[in-house]
């Protein structure tokens, strides 16, 4: 009998809540009221000044510094509580965000320095982070958990007597016991973008 009564009492609370919210909006939600329109925002001047462009050298070494520095967050991380971790995570997350910046002007740094690069060998990196887009792919298919990737960086050479182009991939992601790991794959390809292999 007691869970009758119960359940008659909440089911009054829920029907009481419903009415009341259905009152509120009513007398809230007028159709003849014009909707209300925020005010507007106060013109701001424009104060843009140019901000002079860094070395590829002075991007790159402040880029190796912020890896490090989260490497050595993660590296904090091993035994820690869930609290801990957590804290450390809070820490990481705006390390990776100026990375991935960093990243970004470090490849337009590049792309503006190596006006020579052939478009064919360009056009296989990605302009957002550098990467090579196809050695990606084939890192992903052979992870055990493709959405822990994390690039790091892509380093490249061109062999043009043969037609060849070397590619290495550093990266960080998960191993099959679920701990950050880095890592690094180098693959070769034509200047075309042909997969060749896998080099050791």
């Amino acid at each position: 009998m007691g869970l009758v009564k119960k359940a008659i009492k909440y089911s009054l609370i829920a029907i009481a809540i419903a009415i009341g919210l259905r009152l509120i909006l009513s007398l809230g939600g007028s159709s003849d009221s014009p909707p209300s329109t925020p005010p507007p925002k106060p013109e701001v001047a424009s104060t843009e000044t140019s901000i002079p462009t860094r070395s590829l050298s002075e991007l790159e070494a402040e880029f190796n510094a912020l890896v490090k520095q989260r490497d050595a967050l993660y590296d904090q991380m091993e035994g820690k509580s869930d609290e801990e971790i957590n804290a450390l995570g809070e820490k990481i997350d705006p390390l990776n965000d100026a990375i991935s910046a960093l990243s970004k002007q470090i490849v337009e740094a590049k792309n503006r320095g190596d006006s020579g690069l052939p478009e064919n060998v360009k056009s296989q990196f990605s302009q957002w982070d550098g990467s090579h887009r196809d050695l990606v792919k084939r890192i992903k298919s052979r992870m055990h958990d493709a959405g822990s990737f994390e690039h790091v960086k892509t380093q490249y050479r061109i062999e043009k007597s043969n037609g060849k182009l070397f590619v290495k991939t550093t990266f960080r992601g998960k191993n099959e016991y679920g701990a950050k790991v880095l890592n690094a794959v180098s693959a070769e390809y034509t200047l075309e973008g042909k997969f060749i292999a896998f080099v050791e």
